[in-house]
């Protein structure tokens, strides 16, 4: 990709690892990792970026690429909303969103940018989930892989303050995680439990078609066999891969403390 920051560069050249898609360089103090993602034609990708930091749709450096370039590397534009990739923010209460603008000309000032109202100022995160929306018959491959470079989370925790009701979220740390891991969300991190999925917690895994669910249960019986399980049609095996968002619904607000896992 052109104009790729220089200390990312460097990392990429001076590999010595690579280990479940962190790349760790000789010559830079802090993992450099990347998440690769596939964006499906004609189809909502429930996408994350678990990477450090917030991340502009755009900006105007031209000696860096942000995370919109990035996204937007192998996908064609449009001049409206209903004929270009669309990416979604939730809000809690529904959606903002901004859509890659191209109309085959390079000089114009909107050329390749996310649009709202103009050029988007919106800022995307490592803690949260995102839609992006590609059109039917795009002109694209069928998957077009999006390569999103940055810093590997390093923190021994990071927070995700949860609202009650749902929350589209990712796992903060580049790894797949499976609910009933240790590192997914439990009973002691603060999560509701109940004896079913109206008065416990709730995660989605979105499959593009529709949703798969797990609800945290707990019966206030420690020696039950599902005690402080997420349940399907027994202990769940649902995971969420890294690049991959999911919804969380809270029974009541709360702030999981989600520990380093490496």
């Amino acid at each position: 990709m052109k104009g790729r920051p220089k200390f990312m560069l460097v990392a990429m050249i001076a590999i010595t690892l690579l280990y479940s898609g962190v790349v760790v360089a000789a010559t830079y103090s802090d993992p450099v990792g990347f998440v690769k993602l596939d964006l499906n034609e004609d189809a909502y990708n429930m996408i994350a970026i678990p990477l450090l930091g917030d991340y502009a749709l755009n900006d105007t450096d031209p000696n860096s690429a942000c995370v919109g370039e990035m996204l937007a590397e192998n996908l064609n534009g449009g001049p409206d909303a209903y004929n270009a990739p669309n990416i979604y923010l939730y809000t809690g209460s529904g959606f903002l969103s901004a859509f890659l603008f191209d109309v085959g000309v390079p000089a114009h000032p909107l050329h390749r940018k996310w649009v709202d109202a103009g050029i988007s100022t919106k800022v995307l995160d490592g803690k949260s989930g995102y839609y992006l929306e590609r059109q039917s018959g795009d002109g694209g491959a069928a998957i077009e892989k999006a390569v999103i470079l940055g810093d590997v989370e390093v923190a021994a925790t990071v927070t995700l303050n949860l609202a009650a009701g749902y929350n589209l979220i990712t796992y903060p740390y580049p790894i797949d995680v499976m609910v009933n891991d240790p590192e997914f969300c439990h009973l002691a991190d603060g999560g509701t439990g109940g004896s079913d999925a109206y008065v416990g917690d709730n995660v989605y895994k979105y499959t593009g078609a529709g949703f798969l669910s797990a609800f945290l249960f707990d019966v206030g019986v420690p020696a039950h066999p599902l005690h402080d399980k997420w349940v399907d049609a027994g202990a769940s095996t649902l995971t969420f891969y890294v690049g991959e968002g999911f919804f969380y619904e809270a029974q009541n607000a709360f702030s999981w403390v989600v520990a380093k896992p490496y």
